[in-house]
């Protein structure tokens, strides 16, 4: 759809071209050059990667983590290779990220026309909400999460595309096939998006029409189509097996997700709340989420009405039954929550973006259609795409400055400089909960183990593994000679700080 002659979809694609290719520099930076420190949460998993061997992985992870356990092993490998430095701690987030950016692109230009000005919103709403941006190279799983969700979008288009008789080429079938398979091994949410897939392909088999063609077209039309699902339900089987039922059977993830998860108390704010969440946590501030909120919600609802309206066996393209697909995402999603299965966070639901996404789309065509609403559509469609675009500037500009900011890259680099003397001079380590600013008291989460202060000095890229300096907590620095008292007798100096500042203290006499 074309709004005016001066060609506005060449503009968008101009600028959403400009933005990515700014993302992926700004991403580059904060992998190349040492700006972004290490925070709580990436300590814990850090300290996992570091300090268990490739058979202890698969077993319970310290400090309450979880991770898909395949990508984990991927993850060590690389980190070890390259010595666990900062570059390798963060490339492949930022790697991960980068591919995500390029499959929504492509993505988009598959499921939507090539006319219309409001399919950039499925690259904006993925690569600007605030998980995304949160995440975009930290030693986390949520980049890989996002990705998965969109391939899951693309994976649906093929599928509902094989029924309606347009199959791929062989390499690229192959490539669903393994893609199928292998997806589930790498993401906890990715079966969560993928199931509906199952219900849309089970809809198009016996519900809507392949068109008018043969019984033994028919047949390898379907055979071709669920292929791919049986080789992913595999995936998820095996991959339950392996990795999963550990997870389920960990008793500290079932304390730690108590608190999170709705409850026969929970009251009417809190559930109506979380379903706001939902949709509204899709942006990144409060004007953006009240925005958001409201769009995604109408936008889910004129799906829903609009599948109810329709007849059983109309004449639908890819994109009608890719709505479908996200409307299923967000009814399994809302299921789940109120079945006490998963906590309803921005995090922990970003599976649902890219569909939420395209549900907003739908809804914005529709209100474009409309000669008397088409003038306020447009400019609600400007603003979006401004504050979409500022997302992202503003949430980057913030996270580098302010006195937090400030505090945590001079704590940073004060204790590598430490730990590289301590490690030349065979000193000892002595540090307070200051190292892990601005989680300095790290047990702040119902049921989560607590990481002291001295693992968190051993999970800074400086600390060498091979040399396996001692690292020992110090409670405050009012009485440093005191605690050193308490250390082995061999022990007569060690290198003492809070993060800030570091001096070397001999043991007292």
């Amino acid at each position: 759809m074309i709004l005016n002659p001066r060609n506005p979809v060449r503009i968008l694609r101009i600028c959403t071209i400009c933005v990515l290719s700014l993302m992926t520099f700004w991403g580059l930076a904060q992998v190349f050059v040492i700006i972004k420190p290490f925070w709580g949460d990436e300590w814990r998993l850090i300290y996992n990667i570091k300090f268990k061997s490739p058979a202890e992985l698969w077993g319970a992870l310290e400090y309450t983590q979880q991770f898909p356990r395949v990508y984990l092993q991927i993850m060590k490998a690389l980190m070890s290779w390259l010595g666990y430095s900062y570059i390798s701690l963060r490339l492949p987030s930022l790697c991960i990220g980068i591919i995500t950016m390029l499959c929504s692109y492509r993505v988009m230009n598959k499921i939507f026309t090539t006319d219309s000005v409001t399919r950039f919103f499925f690259v904006f709403l993925i690569v600007s909400s605030i998980t995304f941006l949160d995440y975009y190279v930290q030693v986390k799983q949520y980049t890989m999460e996002i990705l998965l969700s969109v391939l899951a979008v693309w994976q649906m288009s093929e599928i509902i595309d094989i029924g309606f008789g347009r199959s791929p080429g062989k390499w690229m079938y192959l490539v669903l096939c393994i893609s199928f398979f292998a997806a589930p091994f790498f993401s906890y949410t990715y079966p969560i998006a993928a199931a509906p897939v199952f219900i849309v392909g089970f809809l198009q088999l016996f519900i809507f029409s392949k068109g008018d063609i043969s019984t033994r077209q028919k047949l390898l039309l379907t055979v071709r189509q669920w292929v791919p699902l049986l080789l992913c339900a595999m995936g998820i089987l095996v991959f339950y097996v392996i990795d999963v039922s550990k997870l389920m059977a960990d008793p500290e993830m079932h304390g730690y997700w108590n608190y999170r998860m709705i409850t026969g108390g929970s009251g009417f704010f809190f559930v109506a709340g979380k379903l706001w969440d939902l949709f509204a946590q899709r942006g990144s501030g409060l004007i953006f989420e009240i925005i958001i909120g409201i769009v995604g919600t109408c936008a889910f609802f004129y799906g829903v009405i609009g599948w109810l309206r329709m007849r059983w066996k109309p004449v639908l393209e890819t994109i009608d039954l890719l709505r479908l697909y996200s409307i299923f995402v967000v009814v399994l999603t809302i299921c789940l929550f109120f079945a006490a299965k998963i906590p309803i966070e921005p995090k922990f639901n970003v599976y649902t973006t890219p569909s939420i996404a395209i549900l907003i789309i739908g809804l914005m065509d529709a209100v474009l259609a409309q000669e008397r609403f088409r003038k306020w559509a447009v400019i609600i469609i400007a603003v979006m795409y401004l504050q979409l675009v500022g997302n992202f500037v503003v949430t980057s500009i913030n996270q580098f400055t302010g006195p937090e900011y400030a505090k945590r890259i001079r704590i940073y680099k004060a204790t590598e400089k430490a730990i590289k003397e301590a490690q030349r001079s065979k000193l000892p380590i002595m540090v307070t909960a200051g190292v892990a600013f601005p989680d300095a008291i790290t047990n702040y989460v119902p049921n989560m183990a607590p990481i002291l202060a001295a693992s968190v000095l051993k999970c800074f890229p400086a600390y060498d593994n091979a040399q396996n300096l001692p690292v020992y907590t110090l409670d405050d620095m009012s009485d440093i000679r005191g605690n050193v008292k308490n250390l082995p007798s061999s022990v007569l100096f060690v290198m003492a700080g809070d993060g800030l500042t570091y001096q070397i203290v001999k043991r007292a006499d």
